[in-house]
């Protein structure tokens, strides 16, 4: 059985619960976009992207603590031509997964960032 990011990361968040105090934040950012062109009013596009982030801090009674950071991108887009054709694109991309264990005089970090400079 292969052994994920994803399966280690929903074990901690399902059985960490009962080790000290926790925190989860969920929140995200939602875009969207929509236009046509003068020159042939019945094609138009529209589109979207959510970039959901959750956050979530284990604290444990050693003065320890655990922090996971996982957020994803999410799009889409369509253009249409009423009676003609239609086009579509869209996905789901893993864009940040990052996790922090600390104590009194350490740290310890490792994690995925994507940064997009343009495509």
């Amino acid at each position: 059985m292969r052994c994920n990011s994803l399966n280690i990361v929903l074990f901690i968040l399902l059985t960490g619960s009962g080790f000290g105090q926790d925190s989860l934040w969920v929140g995200g950012q939602l875009s969207g976009f929509a236009g046509y062109a003068p020159e042939d009013p019945l094609e138009g596009i529209a589109g979207g992207r959510y970039l959901p982030e959750m956050n979530y801090a284990l604290k444990f009674q050693n003065n320890h603590q655990l922090d996971l950071d996982i957020g994803a991108n999410l799009y889409g887009n369509a253009q249409v031509h009423p009676f003609d054709t239609s086009h579509s694109n869209g996905g789901i991309n893993l864009y940040r997964l990052w996790a922090r264990y600390t104590g009194k005089q350490f740290e310890i970090r490792a994690g995925l960032q994507k940064i997009n400079f343009g495509s």
